[in-house]
């Protein structure tokens, strides 16, 4: 009789672990620069709540008014945070994830009631006279972030001497992205230079 209720309380534990705590909803873009340099700007836009917990937690003297020192807390507590989990923006190139070469244009703003994070990352890559192809995936594995993100609305942008081309499909099927929910949405994007 012990040995059901402790599964029991085992998946209940479990789940109560795996369930988001944080919902933010993301805008992307993807621009390359006539150099070749390609850029993903990131745009996340959180809940009410985490917002106003956020901001109450660095609001150090609790005037309802964020110095400059209490918004860089939030930069380095999401952002730079983030660094570690390549700032759940996956990108695959052939059979490598690449590591992003660090953030730029960081802002953080308070839009109405929400928190609101801005940034570039940049990958060490630029474009050839061959085909590149990427594979690019949003997502937090250990699903403590929900990130909401169509990517059927990202916007990929190339001057005149880059050639691009790119489709949303889903991660099914692909051995690298075994980590992922099957069902995940990615971007499938390739690229030369002229």
């Amino acid at each position: 009789m012990m040995k059901p209720i402790i599964w029991i309380c085992l998946f209940f534990s479990a789940s109560l672990y795996a369930h988001p705590h944080i919902f933010a909803t993301v805008f992307l873009s993807i621009e390359f620069e006539s150099s070749g340099v390609m850029i993903i700007k990131n745009r996340w836009v959180f809940d009410e709540l985490y917002s106003a917990a956020k901001i109450d937690a660095v609001d150090i003297n609790q005037d309802g008014k964020l110095s400059a020192e209490e918004w860089y807390e939030i930069e380095r507590s999401v952002v730079q945070s983030a660094q570690r989990f390549n700032y759940y923006n996956y990108l695959l190139m052939g059979t490598q994830f690449l590591a992003s070469n660090g953030y730029k244009n960081c802002e953080v703003k308070k839009e109405g009631a929400s928190l609101v994070i801005y940034f570039d990352l940049n990958f060490k890559m630029k474009a050839q006279k061959e085909y590149t192809i990427l594979t690019f995936a949003l997502k937090d594995l250990s699903n403590y972030i929900q990130f909401d993100l169509d990517m059927n609305k990202v916007k990929v942008q190339a001057p005149s001497n880059i050639e691009v081309e790119y489709f949303t499909d889903v991660l099914e099927g692909l051995t690298l992205f075994k980590a992922f929910p099957p069902s995940t949405e990615a971007l499938y994007l390739r690229f030369r230079g002229k």
